[in-house]
């Protein structure tokens, strides 16, 4: 993974996490720590791990990651001392993801649905998988009827990881109702399974949402998508940690074992590392 040329000034946390929570392609750093599990790291994007990361926001307690930062360097501001919590604005950085997606949301209130959709058009080619970002753009091409890129986009946002956001529940009904899709995504596995899996996670002792999955990953890995099949198997390692343990069995899924050989495929398959351990250290 391409490293910030301001690194040296950081203090990552280099070992492995065997957990799908927080995703893969996060590297903790100590700077600016809110405590309690909270705290700031280093995020490569899906894909992108020879690009220099964007530093997001861990919330512990939410499962969340928050794309902050459009780099390391407005992430630290050339401060000498980066122990205090940092806010990100417009004004310190002009490519923050979420300041962006915040100003988005406020360009609707004024009715300016265009240039609220350009924003979300650039935060995304930013950070592809950003979940939230995607719902909001999905329900605003539905807006302005453009029935092809609103498929297009819900399509995105359903599969992206559930630790960058939670897309509206009307995003997969609505999807499920369409009747046709745009020649480049009709054979995309979550278009044709869009009526046959549902938002629904959790607090039940069997959900076959999961084996629906699981074959989309399967028919993603087998068409030769790898991101698109990395996404996905990240959204259902992050929803099956998040099970009792003795569903996690039923389904035969562990945590650890599953993130491995997640981490292991990818990196046959495109040459890219996505582990924290790959960082190098002066120690």
């Amino acid at each position: 993974m391409k490293l910030p040329a301001c690194f040296k000034v950081l203090s990552p946390d280099t070992d492995d996490n065997k957990t799908p929570y927080p995703p893969s392609g996060f590297l903790p750093i100590a700077e600016r720590a809110l405590g309690n599990g909270d705290c700031f790291g280093l995020y490569w994007p899906i894909g992108l791990e020879n690009s220099e990361p964007i530093v997001a926001e861990m919330r512990h307690d939410d499962w969340m990651i928050v794309p902050s930062f459009s780099s390391a360097d407005k992430f630290i501001k050339g401060d000498d001392i980066l122990d205090e919590w940092l806010e990100p604005t417009l004004d310190d950085d002009p490519a923050s993801p979420v300041a962006l997606f915040q100003y988005s949301r406020q360009l609707l209130k004024q009715n300016k649905v265009d240039e609220a959709i350009s924003t979300l058009k650039g935060i995304t080619n930013v950070i592809p998988e950003y979940t939230d970002a995607l719902g909001l753009l999905t329900l605003q091409y539905r807006r302005i009827k453009d029935n092809d890129n609103a498929i297009r986009t819900a399509i995105k946002a359903i599969r992206a990881p559930r630790s960058l956001g939670y897309p509206n529940d009307q995003i997969h009904h609505w999807l499920a109702n369409q009747k046709s899709a745009p020649a480049d995504v009709a054979k995309d596995p979550l278009w044709k399974n869009r009526d046959k899996h549902s938002p629904n996670y959790g607090g039940r002792k069997q959900n076959d949402n999961y084996l629906v999955l699981q074959d989309m990953i399967d028919e993603y890995l087998d068409t030769g998508s790898i991101i698109e099949w990395f996404q996905l198997a990240q959204k259902y390692s992050e929803l099956m940690y998040r099970e009792t343990v003795s569903f996690q069995a039923r389904y035969e899924y562990d945590p650890a074992e599953y993130t491995e050989q997640l981490l292991e495929k990818y990196e046959q398959l495109t040459g890219k590392t996505r582990r924290s351990s790959s960082i190098p250290t002066d120690e």
